[in-house]
């Protein structure tokens, strides 16, 4: 028997109230903002623009530095995931309290 104070995870289900929580909403659209943006500045930022000097004078090339590409993606991947968990953490304390009402 479940007491009326103890709710285990079968009486825990997503209601529809738990999804019209802005917070959440708003949390969930960033995180997938920060994983887009990072991703497109790593590519851009990991395109280097070389100097040296050549036989002629200084010279230009266009690198791909992957070590620049992937710190941006770390960071984009770890600010993103915690965006993400605290907005299901947030779904989920919505809908202890609409379990509770």
């Amino acid at each position: 028997m479940v007491e009326n104070n103890q709710i285990n995870n079968e009486t825990i289900k997503q209601t529809p109230l738990a999804h019209k929580n802005k917070i959440a909403k708003i949390l969930t659209i960033i995180a997938w903002i920060i994983y887009i943006s990072s991703f497109i500045l790593g590519i851009v930022m990991g395109n280097q623009e070389v100097t040296y000097l050549g036989d002629i004078g200084p010279e230009t090339s266009n690198q791909f530095v992957f070590t620049i590409t992937l710190t941006y993606w770390a960071a984009g991947l770890v600010s993103g995931t915690l965006f993400l968990a605290i907005a299901e953490i947030i779904k989920l304390l919505q809908t202890l309290v609409d379990h509770q009402k």
